[in-house]
């Protein structure tokens, strides 16, 4: 017996991303994740992705990593995990091979690697995938720019008790198309977020972490900001050079919006600072 294959749209604030080819179970995990960003439209999508199976069972009989080689070259890629493999077009194509298994483990790893795919796609637009934690306040979005212990889930949880918006505690997507920053609204580790859906709002400010008991913003100097930007583009390492769109996102996302210096206690009072900040 054949399996129904399934298509979902989903609407990533203005990205529109296809999957097609999903089993049941993979259909099933990412239309209950993805719920809120649902869409009904059938344009072009922006991103279309074709999943298919790959003849390998997934080892669960350890902790999920979080590794994936790959390579990124004149708006292409491709991608491998232990989880299966990724191939992305300049314009917008994106096939995917899924290993056999627990649909739990196959449904992370699907999204492992469609946020590879986005961390490719996005530097056409100008856009990036960033390590950062992206709250809202007022209308204005903040990010805390940062890897793995950088404080990024404290902060949005922090930032949620002193009554912000919070987006996402580890990776977010910015779009530069509209001729300004925006944070998007987007699935993509989200575990904080204080509400899902699509959304834009202007960046006010990319933040840096210093911790302190007084909380307070600084300037910061352009070659920190390139620095701390370049080590915080998940997916590229091995882009520079390679791509002429990667070699000129950083100085794009160290201008488009201010960068500062934001000192923080693990408590709410750095949001009144943020609330007040002219930038």
């Amino acid at each position: 017996m054949t399996e129904t294959r399934h298509e979902l749209v989903f609407d990533l604030s203005g990205l529109l991303v296809r999957f097609r080819g999903l089993d049941d179970g993979l259909a099933r995990a990412v239309a209950s994740q993805w719920a809120p960003f649902v869409s009904k439209a059938r344009a072009s999508a922006w991103l279309d992705v074709e999943v298919a199976p790959l003849d390998v069972v997934i080892a669960t009989d350890r902790p999920m990593r979080k590794s994936i080689e790959g390579e990124v070259e004149n708006g292409a890629g491709w991608f491998r995990s232990d989880e299966g493999e990724i191939t992305i077009g300049a314009d917008g194509p994106a096939r995917v091979r899924l290993g056999r298994g627990d649909d739990g483990w196959r449904y992370w790893g699907l999204v492992n690697l469609i946020s590879a795919a986005l961390a490719v796609r996005l530097p056409s637009r100008p856009g990036a995938l960033l390590h950062a934690a992206g709250i809202v306040l007022d209308g204005r979005a903040f990010l805390l720019i940062g890897p793995e212990g950088a404080g990024k889930s404290t902060w949005a949880r922090t930032a949620r008790e002193g009554g912000a918006q919070v987006i996402s505690d580890d990776a977010v997507l910015v779009d530069g198309i509209e001729g300004e920053l925006l944070l998007l609204g987007s699935p993509v580790r989200s575990h904080e977020a204080s509400s899902l859906g699509p959304g834009r709002w202007p960046v006010a400010a990319v933040l840096h972490a210093r911790r302190g008991s007084e909380a307070r913003l600084e300037p910061v100097d352009r070659l920190s900001v390139e620095a701390v930007v370049s080590a915080n583009l998940p997916f590229l390492s091995t882009a520079w050079g390679r791509d002429p769109r990667i070699d000129s996102l950083v100085p794009f996302l160290a201008t488009a919006a201010p960068h500062r210096a934001l000192t923080f206690a693990p408590d709410p009072s750095f949001v009144k600072v943020l609330r007040a900040a002219t930038l």
